[in-house]
């Protein structure tokens, strides 16, 4: 595989290439004869003719009917979606497909061959919040996680389930703002906002702070949670302007501007 100017390749068993655009809003993703690419429901800008689109239950993992179907019915009553579709390059030359972001925000790849995201069976795995999954190789196993703590799933940021992305070669993760990397040291941690916490290795345990006064909620606080590489160093990937932030904000602007119609209102603000 001839790596392109300014692409950068993801190997393993399903090699293409890519680049990611300067706004962070798409993918730019070069396949190579015979391999695929798993991509979230609806994401596709555009790709080549030579691309077949295959959609089924669930993701690019191998397993039977029924335990994909399973497996899609979990994540249909966590909020995912069912079907996600895998985009095949089943020519004899390298193709192209350009996958967009679903809102504004920041694009990151994630190695999954990276020795920080192994597991004990050989391949690689990152826990997310629900949705940050964008693309990956075709193959890669995209499931429900639950959160071993469950104070921190019922009071997080993102609820008690969370998506686990298993497989080898490079995926992509998504999420509003900027995406900060954190790389943490065997027993060191950090506190994030409860809905800024985007993604975190498997050496990674996250739970609330326990410290926290649940009154201070009352006085503006914000409700942390405690991340701690339990099982050797981890890397956390946080967020500046989560999506229910912003949709909580737009919504408050628009009640507001509901409730102050009346002339003096429009006189204030110079309508």
């Amino acid at each position: 595989m001839q790596l392109r100017e300014n692409f950068t390749a993801s190997n393993g068993p399903q090699p293409f290439q890519y680049r990611i655009g300067a706004a962070k809003d798409m993918i730019h993703v070069i396949a190579e004869p015979g391999s695929s690419v798993l991509i979230q429901r609806d994401m596709v800008l555009q790709a080549s003719k030579g691309m077949t689109r295959t959609g089924g239950l669930g993701n690019g993992g191998q397993r039977g009917m029924v335990s994909s179907a399973f497996r899609a019915m979990l994540r249909s009553g966590s909020g995912e979606d069912v079907f996600m579709p895998r985009y095949e390059n089943t020519s004899a030359v390298p193709l192209f497909v350009d996958i967009r972001a679903p809102y504004v925000g920041d694009i990151v790849a994630v190695n999954l061959d990276d020795p920080a995201f192994k597991n004990a069976s050989g391949s690689g795995t990152v826990i997310c919040q629900r949705g940050a999954f964008l693309a990956g190789p075709g193959g890669t196993d995209v499931k429900i996680h639950k959160r071993p703590r469950i104070k921190a799933g019922l009071f997080g940021g993102e609820g008690l389930f969370m998506q686990e992305v298993t497989g080898h070669g490079t995926v992509f993760l998504h999420a509003g703002g900027t995406l900060e990397q954190t790389s943490l040291k065997q027993n060191s941690g950090l506190f994030v906002n409860r809905k800024c916490l985007v993604a975190y290795s498997p050496a990674v345990t996250p739970d609330l702070d326990i410290s926290f006064n649940p009154r201070n909620l009352l006085v503006g606080d914000t409700l942390m949670i405690d991340i701690t590489a339990t099982k050797g160093p981890g890397i956390v990937w946080t967020q500046t302007m989560p999506l229910s932030s912003q949709a909580e904000n737009i919504a408050a602007a628009i009640a507001a501007n509901r409730t102050n119609r009346g002339w003096l209102s429009r006189v204030l603000r110079n309508d």
